[in-house]
């Protein structure tokens, strides 16, 4: 490493990625920047993620790995930067993946314009193929907090991802992840946001957002509590941004409506509005409580707020075919154990 050039600290959280990980630290460790040190945390996977962690350990100099017992992501990261000692910060998860020269495009491009923060675009890997998301027409310069925090709620390329972005690492100083399993970004990235006072945003993709069947992203129909801290995470946003920057209240609002509506939503299609039922009403009340922002949230508040109880005998009519499903399902069970000779004693 070249001690005139920075140095940054590439943080990796690891769980149970097997077959993630080889592409992941691959990528890292073949970056055209050299200066690097790559923090690798093993959030307690039980599968042999740590045993290929320790692997290229061995091999790669600048690579140091630490294990924890399973705190989640947040936690993860957090114990990566209390040993980062670069200039400056990058966070990938370890089943995403970088293009070679992607931490040196955005470093150059940030030194030269002398910002606090880089933002790159990056593209999906999914069982569709690579596709980008979202599209920044052009280079971009965002000039303080406010108006980056604009950017954030007006624009697609401005995101609440710890990920596709490069932090100097002063930014990190004070400020920690929370230890949830799901939202850890939702509920940080905006403190971030407003101690920035230059931001770069660069249109080429380097970063490979992976999409895979298990992870925690997607999974909400198996994870769904872990994600109700979104609307945790978007309200405290909502109370920060209207207590510093209130010509941004009604952006703030329309985002924590947008959460919400959205998590209903998801709520229904998992099929959990008879066990949430409680949390749901919750919900339902504050809809009722509360103004919509925009005449399109107010369409959905109407369907989400009033549609339970006008057509509250369609839900309950599903619940019964649930169970008389069920107990349909049982009876031909028994009377097939009976054909065949089984007899209760």
């Amino acid at each position: 490493m070249d001690g005139n050039k920075p140095l940054i600290s590439v943080i990796v959280p690891v769980y149970n990625v097997r077959d993630y990980l080889p592409r992941c630290l691959e990528s890292v460790i073949g970056q055209s920047y050299r200066d690097l040190e790559i923090l690798v945390v093993d959030d307690g996977s039980t599968d042999d993620s740590l045993a290929i962690c320790r692997r290229y350990e061995e091999r790669e100099p600048r690579m140091k790995v630490f294990h924890q017992e399973n705190g989640g992501l947040g936690s993860a990261r957090d114990y990566g930067l209390e040993y980062a000692s670069g200039d400056y910060i990058y966070f990938i998860d370890s089943d995403d993946y970088l293009e070679p020269d992607g931490l040196q495009y955005l470093l150059e491009d940030m030194l030269v314009h002398d910002a606090d923060m880089g933002v790159a675009a990056y593209v999906v890997d999914d069982f569709d193929g690579i596709r980008p998301a979202p599209h920044v027409p052009e280079a971009l310069t965002i000039e303080g907090p406010a108006a980056l925090m604009r950017a954030y709620f007006e624009t697609e390329f401005i995101k609440s991802f710890a990920w596709n972005k490069l932090y100097k690492a002063e930014l990190w100083k004070e400020i920690r992840f929370p230890h949830y399993y799901s939202s850890e970004d939702n509920a940080t990235c905006y403190k971030i946001f407003e101690l920035v006072k230059k931001t770069r945003v660069l249109p080429r993709p380097f970063y490979h957002y992976v999409m895979r069947e298990s992870s925690v992203d997607h999974a909400f129909a198996r994870n769904i509590e872990k994600d109700f801290v979104s609307i945790e995470a978007a309200e405290d946003r909502y109370r920060f941004v209207s207590s510093r920057y209130p010509e941004l209240e009604k952006l703030a609002d329309e985002n924590r409506w947008r959460i919400r509506t959205a998590m209903v939503q998801r709520l229904f299609a998992a099929g959990g509005e008879f066990r949430y039922r409680t949390l749901l009403k919750e919900w339902i009340a504050f809809f009722r409580q509360h103004r919509a922002p925009t005449e399109a949230l107010r369409r959905t508040k109407r369907q989400i707020a009033y549609t339970p109880y006008l057509f509250g005998w369609a839900y309950k009519a599903r619940w019964n075919a649930v169970q008389f499903r069920n107990r349909g399902r049982k009876r031909a069970y028994m009377r097939a154990q009976q054909q065949s000779g089984w007899r209760n004693t």
